[in-house]
């Protein structure tokens, strides 16, 4: 136990009922058509420009339909990047330019798909063209040219900037399992910190509660997380990654410790190093390893009861040393169903891959390229079937996967 650490974080038994299980998107982007059958922890691999971060934000559109409108407010709050409708629509030499962008979300025994066409109307940038929600082949709510139904009823008057799905809430016409379901990703969020945000010297733009969406807020949610929990042994898994660390606490700045050049906060992320003079050996986020405030900000991710239960994380493994980020991953995949969580992410670093299981069917690893025609595909990386892991051992020889991907095997690497 890290001597001045507090806090044991609180489990709550996932269900698997509330994860996204397949993704299909269409007309997105660099995405002509790609479909994905996915796990708890998704992770994508590839060159720069290949469309990974282009399938998080196809994610973050999908949550913002669910939430009932696509407006530059609900697209902002999930940290998709603003761009006109034009540019989120697909646009390739030599193909027709299709209408509307479409996505098909499948959960465990329901699906909704959505059709978005671009809106003329002041702060919406799409409108609903098509959605169906069905269980089991029986529809519970649609919409398309001739009308909008719930449950076998006709809905007046609907907006078709607005989502059946907002209207079927709001009359609790939805079943429980499904709405809550859907809540999951409806909060969907891609997170992506950043170093001068995360030392509170920059301001975070996004006011993405209760964290922000590049770590404006990290210090005032660890404090919440430290508040609400009792001592424990899993933030100690994490922080057992630096060994000089002895404690860390949020605390209000000391002018002994801050400069008074440096604008922070009135809360400040407190580290206690293990081999410094015991009357003098706390640093604020401000002189602390990048490190270690990305690892805060990722437990706080995981373990806090105000973030999402699917999130994403594009490309923060780059400040990690390679064996931390293996660790971390390994550490963070334990703990995803215990805390009833989804995790996408994207990654540069070759080691992050040594952290998944491609035994374990809640591990999945997509590489992500551009074909002839500049179309993103997406090719999942597993073991051949039947294949034990002591085969696949023998086959590679044991060589980690960063080794596997880096020599070309897997694909993802730009000709250069």
């Amino acid at each position: 136990m890290k001597g001045e650490t507090r806090g044991k974080m609180k489990s709550s038994k996932s269900r698997s009922g509330l994860f996204l299980r397949k993704l299909t998107i269409n007309n997105f982007k660099s995405i002509k058509k790609i479909e994905m059958d996915l796990g708890q922890l998704n992770i994508f691999v590839g060159a720069n420009g290949s469309g990974k971060s282009n399938i998080l934000e196809a994610i973050g559109m999908l949550s913002a339909a669910i939430s009932g409108e696509v407006s530059y407010s609900s697209l902002a709050d999930r940290g998709v990047r603003l761009s006109t409708a034009d540019i989120f629509k697909s646009s390739f030499e030599g193909e027709k330019r299709v209408k509307t962008i479409r996505f098909e979300s499948e959960f465990d025994d329901f699906i909704y798909d959505v059709s978005l066409e671009a809106s003329k109307k002041a702060g919406n940038l799409f409108y609903y063209f098509a959605e169906k929600l069905a269980r089991q082949g029986n529809n519970i709510a649609s919409r398309s040219n001739s009308g909008a139904t719930v449950n076998s009823s006709a809905v007046d008057k609907l907006d078709s900037d607005l989502s059946v799905l907002l209207y079927a809430r709001i009359n609790n016409l939805m079943e429980k399992d499904i709405s809550d379901s859907l809540d999951g990703l409806k909060k969907f969020a891609i997170y992506a910190p950043t170093t001068p945000i995360l030392r509170g010297i920059s301001p975070d733009v996004s006011q993405k509660a209760p964290l922000g969406l590049y770590g404006g807020s990290l210090a005032g949610a660890f404090r919440d997380l430290l508040r609400s929990s009792s001592k424990g042994k899993e933030l100690d898994k994490f922080l057992s990654l630096f060994n000089w660390i002895k404690g860390i606490d949020v605390s209000a700045p000391d002018q002994r410790v801050q400069s008074s050049h440096v604008h922070t906060g009135d809360k400040v992320i407190t580290v206690t190093d293990s081999f410094m003079r015991k009357d003098f050996n706390s640093l604020y986020g401000y002189d602390v390893s990048e490190g270690v405030l990305y690892i805060i900000f990722m437990l706080v991710l995981l373990y806090h009861r105000d973030t999402p239960k699917i999130y994403a994380l594009d490309n923060v493994d780059s400040a990690l040393n390679p064996a931390m980020i293996k660790k971390f991953i390994e550490l963070t995949s334990s703990l995803l169903d215990d805390q009833g969580k989804q995790l996408f992410m994207t990654t540069h670093n070759p080691t992050t891959l040594d952290g998944i299981d491609l035994f374990n069917e809640n591990h999945r690893l997509f590489v992500v390229e551009r074909d002839k025609k500049g179309f993103t595909e997406v090719h999942r990386i597993k073991p051949p079937e039947g294949m034990t892991k002591e085969e696949w051992r023998e086959k590679f020889r044991g060589i980690p996967l960063s080794q596997i991907w880096l020599s070309g095997a897997f694909g993802g690497f730009p000709e250069i």
